[in-house]
């Protein structure tokens, strides 16, 4: 949040904000739910999701690289719209622990 606050002004500092908030409010919504001993108990659900993310992982790895090939260095503000900095919070915020 605050690169995002340094970067792009207060705006985009509270739409990282939120969307960091809904993340972690994904988080409580999943463990009430009781995903977590769902999880926990099942070897298949767990490398279910596992691989799901390594998945997403890879596909946004492409997506990366094939994105700074297209723009060739050349980044606009399009990439910080009020509809992508939402999304940027819930994603990192629900992406598994970092240890």
């Amino acid at each position: 949040m605050l690169a995002r606050s340094l970067a792009g002004g207060k705006r985009e500092g509270v739409l990282s904000a939120l969307g960091t908030f809904f993340g972690g409010m994904m988080h409580v919504l999943s463990a009430a739910a009781g995903v977590s001993v769902i999880l926990a108990k099942s070897a298949a659900a767990f490398s279910a999701v596992k691989y799901a993310g390594a998945a997403y992982l890879c596909f946004l790895g492409i997506r990366m690289i094939l994105d700074a090939h297209r723009d060739a260095g050349q980044r606009t503000d399009e990439a910080s719209s009020q509809v992508t900095l939402p999304r940027r919070g819930p994603s990192g915020r629900a992406s598994p622990p970092r240890f």
